[in-house]
């Protein structure tokens, strides 16, 4: 069982997602904020045997099964009881060959074929609220002007993406070789 504090706990259960269906993951600060703001929406992480075995089986042929049925996220930012904790949907899990679901739609995603790409949602609890409320703020205030995003949370790849951003939704407008990207557009 994951421990909780009161307050995840009580989300939680109003939610009803059980404790198996939430993968716990360990964030940066950066990362994290970049979540909260929106700017970040895929956690991307290496296809290690670590990461393929936590949501993947394998068969002898190489096909690709979901381990477990995981439909949240949980981060949390360092290794003490009271580290920061955001808790996100996961719209699905893409390696860039296969997609859990099978109809995820991955419009608006940088999905790479050598990482496991984690599809981020609605954040449903975050430790901070404060930190949370100001990045709502920040994007409901300004919905209708174009947004700049930097994309320095991409990792760093020996692939190209194989499915980008749409022209009509942003514009790749430069990109150094440890591939971080910074994007204009407005979010329609």
């Amino acid at each position: 069982m994951l421990k909780l504090s009161p307050e995840l706990r009580k989300v939680v259960d109003d939610f009803e997602i059980t404790d198996d269906a939430i993968c716990f993951m360990t964030i940066s600060k950066d990362n994290l904020d970049d979540m909260r703001s929106g700017i970040k929406n895929v956690e991307y992480r290496t296809d290690s045997d670590h990461w393929m075995k936590k949501f993947f089986i394998q068969d002898k042929v190489g096909n690709l099964s979901l381990k477990k049925n995981y439909t949240h996220l949980l981060f949390q930012n360092g290794y003490n009881p009271d580290s920061p904790r955001v808790l996100i949907e996961l719209k699905g899990i893409s390696n860039g060959r296969q997609s859990f679901p099978g109809n995820l739609s991955t419009v608006g995603h940088y999905i790479y074929t050598d990482f496991i790409n984690l599809l981020l949602g609605k954040i449903l609890y975050d430790s901070d609220p404060i930190q949370l409320r100001s990045s709502t703020k920040k994007g409901a205030s300004n919905k209708s002007a174009p947004k700049t995003k930097s994309f320095s949370t991409v990792p760093k790849s020996k692939s190209k993406p194989v499915k980008n951003i749409s022209a009509s939704q942003s514009k790749i407008v430069s990109s150094t070789p440890t591939i971080t990207w910074t994007i204009t557009g407005s979010d329609q």
